[in-house]
């Protein structure tokens, strides 16, 4: 099994593109977390714990295509609050290394987007909650875990009509977690 996750609203809007997408998944467990540091922090390694194949954990920017992340930092942004009003403490985690990188098949997964939705790779999954969640998936996943995380625009598009074309994207990205050929990371 695959958990995929999308967020809820935050920043006072009333949808968030990434939960609108996971929403549509099919054949996945589907969960959607909190845009709170101190939640994400609970709530994500549990999930890593109980997915034996993976958690493609799915975000929204403001970027063009959909981005497949490659890293996440240990780094909150302490300007930014989240939706329970706390400011990032500049790191997640206190000690831990400043980089972690993903575990999924990054080149595998971006062929498999693809073939949906235009896509890119990315170094940069933010300084917000995204990261935070990537970040803690990757520190708690054992020897061998799928993780991914995955970008969709939050706007540009004409979305209402391409959310479908995500969805599927989503679903082949999460297709791929545990089908590891030994290619590139």
């Amino acid at each position: 099994m695959v958990i995929v996750t999308g967020f809820e609203p935050f920043g006072g809007r009333a949808v968030n593109r990434s939960w609108q997408a996971v929403e549509r998944v099919p054949g996945v467990e589907r969960v959607q977390l909190p845009v709170e540091y101190a939640r994400i922090a609970e709530l994500v390694p549990a999930l890593v714990a109980r997915a034996p194949r993976g958690v493609l954990l799915v975000g929204e920017a403001s970027r063009r295509v959909l981005t497949l992340e490659r890293v996440a930092k240990n780094a909150a942004d302490p300007a930014r609050a989240d939706n329970a009003g706390a400011l990032g403490a500049g790191v997640l985690a206190a000690g831990g290394p400043d980089m972690l990188a993903s575990t999924w098949n990054v080149d595998r997964a971006l062929a498999a987007a693809r073939e949906h939705v235009p896509a890119e790779l990315s170094d940069d999954a933010g300084g917000y909650c995204c990261n935070a969640a990537l970040y803690h998936a990757l520190r708690a996943a054992a020897p061998g875990a799928t993780i991914g995380f995955v970008h969709v625009p939050a706007s540009g598009w004409p979305f209402a009509p391409r959310l479908a074309r995500i969805a599927r994207a989503l679903a082949a990205i999460a297709a791929t977690f545990g089908a590891d050929d030994g290619a590139s990371r």
